[in-house]
C-alpha cells in the first residue's frame, strides 16, 4: 500500500507576532512522492514509522498538528481529508527558520524528494517580503 506525504508550503508577509494571514503557496503532493529518509527525519512521516512508532523519536517536528491559523486552502483540504480518518493523518508543521535552527540539513538527504522543496524556498527566500519564520511547511501522511 502506497505511502503519501501531502501539505503545503505557506507564506505570510505580516509581522509573525501581529498574527499573520497565511497563504497556501506551494502544494507539495505533486513534489512528495513518498516518505523517505528527510520526512522521517523533519516530520516523523515515513512507512517505517507509521508500523513503528518507537521511531518517530529522532524526528524534529513530529505530530505538532496543525496550526490554528492554517489557510483557507489548507483548511478545505484538511477537511475533506477528514472523511477518511483511518487513511489520512500526522499532522505537523515546522516554519523554515526552525528547520534551519534545529541543524536540519538537506543537502545530507541528496536524493530526497525534499531537495526540491528546499530550493524553492530558496527562491521565496530571495524575495524580501518573506522570512525564515514566514515560510512554513504543513505536511501530513495519507494511505
Amino acid at each position: 500500500m502506497p505511502f503519501w506525504i501531502k501539505g503545503w508550503i505557506e507564506t505570510s508577509t505580516g509581522a509573525i507576532s501581529d498574527s499573520p494571514i497565511w497563504f497556501a503557496t506551494v502544494n507539495l503532493a505533486p513534489l512528495i512522492d513518498t516518505g523517505d529518509e528527510a520526512s522521517e527525519t523533519l516530520f516523523g512521516l515515513s512507512k517505517r514509522i507509521a508500523r513503528d512508532q518507537a521511531r518517530m523519536q529522532d524526528a524534529l517536528f513530529p505530530s505538532r498538528g496543525l496550526p490554528v491559523d492554517i489557510s483557507e486552502i489548507v483548511k478545505v483540504e484538511v477537511d475533506q481529508g477528514s472523511s477518511y480518518p483511518s487513511e489520512i493523518g500526522g499532522y505537523t508543521h515546522a516554519s523554515f527558520g526552525e528547520i534551519e535552527r534545529a541543524g536540519f540539513e538537506i543537502g545530507g538527504f541528496p536524493n530526497s524528494d525534499w531537495f526540491v522543496v528546499f530550493k524553492i524556498i530558496d527562491c521565496l527566500l530571495a524575495d524580501e517580503r518573506f522570512t525564515k519564520d514566514n515560510l512554513r511547511i504543513i505536511v501530513w501522511s495519507s494511505w
